[in-house]
């Protein structure tokens, strides 16, 4: 504070005298804030900031007063005012952080409506975990199998150091823990939701991906013949049905493929078995499921006719 006089004088020698005091408010001690040393998840709330010590004002003939203003910055950036956050703590919430941003207090001594002296406080920085945008993928590409089908989930963009678990209709699968999970036939029920989980370090954060599996039935394969026991002789016409109808059929004699031509929806005829002779057919779904199904046509035949002898007599 200054005061600052004027004299006066006129022509004739008189003179006269004012004064006044300019106020100058002014910052004794800024004070401080308290690092909460914390680091919160993507979309987390922004934990209070504590007052670790008040500012102090002076000036203007003792009767400054002191407000507070609150600022951010992300990265190199200019500071920027927190619009309304004048008190002394920046409460739990005020600010919606969505990367890691770091904060300040400053401190402003106030006379008549003037706000004099910004002071700023140590930085605190309030640090954002990097979100990891999980995937799956998996070894099936339309994520649809048979009930006989295994598939093999793998968990993408994580990061080291975060730890994983795998559930199954949102109850943990024990013993998935790594970012890779094989499901064996018949575990995954159909329209079963798969989730990966990762968690950070120390595990403050939690992320998580789905997929939903689709599992078809397989159908169960059957196969009869029109001959009894399975029995013909070497080049007889048998007929071969299998079961159940309405399904893609395919059929092979002894290995071999059965010519198409052989084949009516789920019948094979053929005349072309000589010998003991398996027979199997595979049955396939709509949904690309199947089963496999086989017999043995048993076909008897005469190694060595033998022979006969000649009693050489004559009869009466």
């Amino acid at each position: 504070d200054t005061v600052v006089s004027v004299t006066v004088t006129n022509a004739a020698g008189c003179s006269d005298t004012a004064s006044l005091t300019v106020l100058v408010p002014y910052i004794v001690n800024g004070g401080d804030i308290s690092d909460p040393g914390v680091t919160i998840c993507p979309g987390g709330t922004q934990p209070e900031i504590s007052s670790a010590s008040l500012a102090v004002a002076a000036g203007a003939s003792a009767a400054a007063t002191m407000t507070y203003q609150w600022q951010y910055k992300v990265g190199a950036a200019a500071w920027q005012d927190i619009a309304g956050q004048t008190s002394s703590v920046l409460s739990a919430g005020t600010f919606n952080v969505v990367q890691t941003t770091s904060f300040r207090r400053l401190a402003l001594a106030v006379f008549n409506g003037v706000s004099c002296d910004a002071t700023p406080s140590s930085t605190v920085t309030i640090t954002v975990e990097e979100d990891r945008n999980l995937n799956i993928a998996t070894s099936d590409a339309d994520n649809t199998i048979c009930s006989s089908d295994a598939i093999t989930f793998t968990g993408q963009n994580f990061q080291a150091g975060d730890t994983f678990r795998w559930l199954l209709n949102s109850v943990p699968i024990g013993g998935a823990t790594n970012s890779v999970y094989n499901a064996p036939a018949g575990s995954i029920p159909n329209g079963a939701e798969i989730v990966f989980e990762a968690t950070t370090p120390g595990g403050s954060c939690v992320y998580t991906a789905s997929v939903t599996i689709n599992v078809a039935s397989d159908p169960i394969a059957s196969i009869g013949t029109n001959a009894s026991g399975d029995v013909i002789c070497s080049g007889e016409s048998i007929s071969i049905t299998a079961s159940p109808t309405g399904l893609s059929y395919s059929f092979s004699i002894g290995g071999v493929p059965a010519n198409p031509a052989l084949v009516a929806g789920n019948v094979l005829t053929t005349t072309g078995i000589t010998t003991d002779t398996v027979v199997s057919v595979t049955v396939t779904n709509a949904a690309g499921c199947s089963d496999t199904a086989s017999l043995t046509v048993l076909v008897p035949y005469i190694v060595n006719p033998g022979n006969i002898t000649d009693p050489a007599a004559t009869i009466c």
